[in-house]
């Protein structure tokens, strides 16, 4: 696997149960601030600026942190026995 670029391209993201847009799988490998942070997730908020919706996309680590993410990478699924 390889490292993706956040202005490249986005993971995939769903509506949660809250009416937020998210990472549509929890567990992403996230570049973040010269380190790795293993558990990572990202929230997409729109913002209504009158005559458009823009979005913010932030980012947490696993403690719900706020962080700043570069790039990013799924985590492999299990393998199946």
């Amino acid at each position: 696997m390889e490292w993706i670029s956040v202005k490249e391209r986005m993971p995939d993201m769903v509506i949660n149960i809250d009416g937020c847009w998210c990472t549509k799988r929890k567990h992403l490998v996230c570049n973040a601030e010269e380190r790795t942070v293993h558990l990572c997730y990202c929230i997409r908020q729109l913002k209504d600026l009158g005559d458009c919706i823009s979005s913010i996309d932030r980012w947490y680590d696993q403690t719900g942190d706020l962080i700043d993410v570069t790039h990013w990478m799924a985590i492999p699924e299990l393998p199946k026995e």
